[in-house]
């Protein structure tokens, strides 16, 4: 199980790279898009405001892709860690990532069956519940 959650861990890391590298593009395409408009567009007909659009456009999306990545790379490195913390961080995460077809979606799937096992509250040192308690 501990090569699973390790597996999951470095997935987690590579979702959320992709989506910084995600961000990354969008912020300079649109902000190279807002500059080249701003230079090259006709004077007074709106041209800033066009740019202006671009701009702010371009740095809603950047940030929401960034908010939206970051927290898989932190649980991505905790579960390469076993630290306990980043499951439950990493099965808030599976839900969400649920939603992002089709790649979020495997990998909300796979955390869930990871996370949820039962065999893997000892990779994160909890110990084992008595039976029938």
């Amino acid at each position: 199980m501990r090569d699973h959650v390790r597996l999951l861990g470095a997935l987690y890391v590579a979702h959320g790279a992709m989506g910084v590298l995600g961000a990354m593009v969008i912020l300079v395409v649109m902000g190279g898009a807002a500059g080249m408009f701003q230079a090259l567009g006709p004077n007074g007909d709106g041209a800033g405001m066009v740019a202006l659009a671009l701009a702010v456009v371009g740095t809603g999306l950047f940030v929401v892709l960034l908010v939206m990545s970051l927290p898989n790379i932190l649980a991505g490195i905790g579960l390469l860690c076993f630290q306990p913390w980043a499951r439950v961080l990493a099965l808030i995460l599976s839900a969400f990532n649920l939603l992002q077809v089709p790649l979020g979606t495997a990998l909300g799937v796979y955390g869930f069956w990871v996370l949820m096992s039962g065999r893997v509250d000892e990779v994160f040192g909890v110990p084992p519940r008595p039976a029938g308690g």
